[in-house]
């Protein structure tokens, strides 16, 4: 018997209604008497291969009915008007949003995605990562609507700030502190990794117990587990390793909880930071300061980019169940159908 892995939606049109097998198996096809496909749920292998998969997939929502049937079809080409199936209240953008960019083939090639955060669902996604690609859609927004943003939350790149500055008057610009907690990582690690290189010059088991401290000083002081306590007792201020990992510390400590006087506390850690004598770190605080601001809107605001982020993981999802896109209206389509907020009609039943 023939096997077969099914990477889309099961759907059975009848004349009473619609019937939609919901998520993805290994299986047997057969035929049903009405001449319609289905899958044998019975055999071994029937569950999906990842409990996360599963997870995610069940979150994702289905389309209209009419753009199901033209689905069915397989006309990739027609799914497009999946956006005119929506309801017309959809496309009104709420006063917090989103935006990331996210690769969906090789020879960077990128998306912009946009999510609502109060909804959860995606407002707009286009090709490309440029500053014009999303002033595209701030333009296409209505001037009341782009005065009612407030808080547009992204990474730090360059070509999103400049979309939001020119286009949306009243919003703030926030970065995630994950994008910030990132870099003092990569500053930290960088200053290790420069002394096991001199270290190897003089004295090889110094470089050695340089280089094992890198999993240690990715903790903070107070979860840091027992077996890495004593290798983070043993690091002195006055050391170059030492004054990395307190400099980094210190920036998160302001990140998690000095919300009242932040803009000092920013100023002062930058301060020190350029006075380390630690190029990285000093190459950190120019871009801290370049970002104060943004960096200021995230602690005393506390709206993320994990939303963004999250639909970023289900827009994988999709491209892995479908081995991938050639190109990009295919994949935006679907984002569209699974993550626009399409829910289904009251006349169709699930399995």
């Amino acid at each position: 018997m023939r096997r077969r892995c099914i990477s889309r939606p099961l759907i059975k049109l009848r004349s009473g209604g619609a019937f939609i097998s919901r998520g993805h198996w290994h299986g047997s096809r057969r035929r049903t008497p009405e001449g319609h496909a289905s899958e044998n749920l019975g055999v071994r292998g029937s569950a999906p291969s990842s409990t996360r998969a599963q997870r995610v997939s069940g979150q994702l929502q289905f389309p209209s009915l009419p753009t199901l049937k033209r689905a069915r079809e397989g006309k990739w080409e027609t799914l497009r008007s999946a956006r005119r199936d929506r309801p017309r209240q959809a496309r009104v953008v709420t006063r917090r949003i989103g935006v990331d960019e996210i690769s969906f083939r090789k020879r960077h090639r990128y998306l912009t995605v946009v999510a609502d955060h109060d909804t959860g669902d995606v407002v707009w996604v286009a090709e490309g990562k440029t500053s014009n690609v999303l002033k595209g859609f701030f333009e296409s927004l209505s001037a009341e609507v782009c005065n009612a943003i407030e808080i547009v939350t992204m990474d730090m790149s360059q070509a999103y700030q400049k979309a939001v500055r020119e286009t949306l008057p009243n919003a703030t610009i926030a970065f995630d502190h994950f994008h910030v907690a990132k870099l003092a990582n990569e500053a930290l690690n960088e200053v290790r990794r420069e002394l096991v290189r001199q270290a190897r010059k003089s004295d090889p088991e110094l470089a050695k117990e340089i280089k094992g401290m890198r999993w240690p000083t990715l903790y903070s002081f107070e979860s840091v587990p027992a077996k890495h306590f004593d290798s983070l007792a043993a690091l002195r201020p006055e050391a170059p390793l030492g004054r990395a990992y307190l400099l980094k510390e210190q920036l998160l400590e302001v990140l998690r909880h000095q919300r009242r006087r932040i803009a000092e506390n920013l100023e002062a850690w930058t301060s020190w930071a350029s006075r380390s004598r630690l190029a990285p770190f000093v190459r950190l605080g120019r871009t801290i300061r370049e970002h104060a601001r943004g960096i200021c809107a995230f602690v005393q605001k506390r709206v993320t980019n994990a939303r963004a982020e999250g639909i970023n993981n289900k827009i994988r999802l999709l491209s892995h169940r479908a081995y991938g896109f050639h190109s990009a209206a295919p994949l935006i389509a679907t984002v569209y159908l699974c993550c626009g907020g399409i829910r289904l009609p009251q006349q169709l039943h699930l399995l």
